[in-house]
């Protein structure tokens, strides 16, 4: 475990338990973070450091250099089908006509 917490409907990875705690819902619970998940969460501008926010835009930028840039599938009115430039299968949302981000 490390030192990094999120609320249970979060998206981000706080440094600091108790601003997880003010940024959660009423019903919701303030979870710690394995490494696995701090290290692909985004850091919360509150609580974490600006060098700490810098570090992760890069590596998202680097990650987003990498990804296919999905045009699209061969079949979009099917619930299954492949990427038009990859070939990589998956569930084809219908209002987009693509698969997720890969």
């Amino acid at each position: 475990m490390t030192n990094y917490y999120r609320t249970s409907k979060g998206d981000a990875r706080h440094a600091d338990r108790e601003c997880a705690n003010q940024r959660r819902a009423i019903d919701s619970a303030v979870i710690e973070l394995t490494d696995a998940e701090a290290a692909e969460m985004a850091p919360c501008e509150h609580c974490t450091s600006p060098a700490e926010q810098a570090a992760a835009e890069q590596a998202a930028a680097k990650q987003a250099e990498t990804r296919c840039p999905n045009p699209g599938v061969t079949h979009p009115k099917r619930i299954q089908s492949n990427c038009r430039a990859c070939g990589k299968p998956g569930k084809v949302n219908r209002r987009t006509g693509k698969i997720a981000a890969h």
